[in-house]
């Protein structure tokens, strides 16, 4: 039914004189990839569709498999418990000297420590700063991505603060979160959504936590982020 109702649209775009399929799809190793293309006027929406389907038709040959049906079939994000409740998703407090570390897996391995050496001003704004070896990252008091710096050297800045949270996380919680990244070359503009998706158990190499399960996609539909924050860590622990 889905795919006679997407067939349907195209014919009817067709008719009107256009037409932009696209599909985001998804491999075993998490790689994503975007199909789309756009035309105009009868030979111009022949084309477009006719493009669209070779893209498709590549990269499922190459393994890849539309997100929508992997969604579908992937192992939940966190484990659903007698007894376990949403737990307060208020936003964290945080004092100079918590320290987090994380073990790395996938195209780096190792472990990663952040410590929270103090607060810096931002651009008028007030930030925390999170320092792991030579690089720091600074958040607003929200936790949201105001800056980043390797070496004390500015790499990217948020306008405003890139907003990975909206306090309070409740389960359905939805938000845009837009604005511009400024790097050494330019500037350029930043938007996804974010959907603060499930709570439950997740299993780290830590132990067992509590946490929220929040999903950052692009304006296409494609993933860009995925975290689990923790209320009893104050951070995220995936």
């Amino acid at each position: 039914m889905q795919r006679a109702g997407f067939l349907a649209v195209l014919m009817v775009l067709g008719v009107m004189g256009c037409a932009a399929p696209s599909k985001v799809m998804i491999n075993e190793q998490g790689k994503q990839v975007r199909c789309g293309s756009w035309g105009f006027g009868v030979i111009g929406t022949t084309v477009a569709v006719a493009s669209y389907m070779e893209c498709v038709n590549q990269q499922k040959a190459l393994g890849f498999i539309d997100l929508e049906d992997f969604e579908k079939t992937e192992p939940p994000k966190v484990e659903q418990r007698p007894g376990i409740t949403p737990a307060n998703g208020a936003r964290p407090l945080w004092e100079t000297g918590y320290v987090w570390t994380y073990q790395l897996s996938g195209l780096r391995s190792g472990t990663f420590r952040q410590e929270l050496v103090g607060k810096d001003l931002v651009r008028g704004l007030t930030a925390y700063v999170l320092k792991s070896g030579e690089s720091k990252t600074l958040l607003s008091e929200d936790l949201n991505l105001v800056q980043v710096q390797a070496k004390d050297a500015v790499t990217a800045t948020y306008t405003p603060p890139l907003q990975n949270y909206d306090w309070p996380l409740m389960v359905g919680k939805t938000w845009q979160a837009q604005g511009e990244m400024e790097t050494q070359t330019g500037k350029t503009s930043t938007s996804k959504k974010v959907e603060v998706k499930g709570h439950g158990i997740v299993r780290v190499p830590a132990g067992e936590f509590e946490a929220f399960y929040l999903l950052g996609t692009s304006d296409n539909g494609a993933r860009v982020s995925e975290v689990w924050y923790s209320p009893k860590v104050r951070h995220h622990v995936k």
